[in-house]
């Protein structure tokens, strides 16, 4: 898949870049969200997932993902963040906010590369079974 991860975390970068390329996934890193934005208006391929952690204020945060949809509509946001869901305390975004806005997943600092790995390999089955059948289905009288 080709991703474009963004985060405003130097280490998260270097650490999801190696671990998604491993996974041989593309990746394309950016530093910040007006860097990716103008890296989604300029792609010249398909975008499959776009992985964002950085530190907004929740309202940035809901105009953020409003324009990454408007730059690729088809293309699942998933959000990563240091939200505690035990007190309940997000300063940027809650899940159920997230998900409302049509975020396609939200994953939860500490975070653990076998969970991110799970939900790649259903976001790839997701969009094969989303795609068009290449076999042609044209019927033959005899």
């Amino acid at each position: 898949m080709r991703i474009y991860l963004v985060s405003d975390e130097p280490i998260v970068t270097i650490i999801l870049e190696a671990f998604l390329s491993d996974l041989r996934h593309a990746v394309v890193s950016a530093r910040s969200a007006e860097e990716l934005l103008d890296q989604l208006a300029q792609r010249a391929q398909a975008v499959d997932c776009i992985i964002a952690d950085f530190h907004r204020p929740a309202e940035e945060r809901r105009v953020l993902i409003r324009r990454l949809h408007e730059h690729a509509p088809d293309t699942p946001i998933v959000i990563v963040t240091g939200y505690d869901p035990t007190t309940g305390y997000d300063p940027t975004l809650s899940p159920d906010e997230a998900l409302a806005h049509g975020v396609y997943a939200y994953l939860h600092k500490p975070l653990h590369l076998g969970e991110l790995q799970l939900l790649l390999t259903r976001l790839a089955e997701y969009r094969a079974d989303r795609r068009p059948s290449s076999i042609n289905n044209h019927t033959t009288v005899e």
